[in-house]
């Protein structure tokens, strides 16, 4: 994980996002990588079950 999360300047912890304690990075740790707003930013999660790609246009934003 040390090699890819160097990678990623812009990187956010869940975890720490949602006030959550930190854990040790295990084999099901990743670095989910999402583009949004012209920037890309790697996301640290717990784990993933599922990878979805979707269209701008498919998404609605709530203001």
């Amino acid at each position: 994980m040390g090699g890819a999360s160097k990678a990623w300047r812009k990187s956010i912890s869940l975890r720490k996002r949602f006030g959550l304690p930190s854990n040790e990075t295990t084999k099901d740790t990743r670095i989910v990588v999402v583009e949004m707003g012209g920037a890309t930013v790697g996301i640290t999660v717990d784990g993933v079950s599922e990878v979805l790609r979707g269209r701008r246009s498919a998404t609605k934003r709530e203001i």
